[in-house]
């Protein structure tokens, strides 16, 4: 589904008001840190550099979760659990 037929089908269903507000989160950056950080002074993947911004900013919660890119592949509960933390 597109975003904007995604937007159109948010607006156009019949439920109260605090239900669709209780769908919006805080910007929450999750660091998949299998990838490694590179040692040495080697230059970091556009992942960590985003890490690193979201780490530092006070409109941004940081949170990791020690696996590979596809997170909710390999680590399902540990993602569940962290979705629930930030409701």
């Amino acid at each position: 589904m597109s975003i904007l037929r995604e937007r159109h089908w948010g607006r156009h269903q019949k439920r109260p008001r605090d239900f669709w507000q209780a769908l919006i989160f805080t910007r929450t950056y999750i660091k998949a840190t299998a990838d490694r950080r590179p040692v040495g002074g080697g230059r970091p993947s556009p992942f960590w550099a985003a890490a690193d911004r979201a780490k530092t900013s006070q409109g941004w919660r940081y949170r990791e979760i020690d696996t590979d890119h596809m997170i909710m592949v390999n680590k399902p509960a540990d993602l569940v659990a962290l979705l629930l933390e930030l409701t």
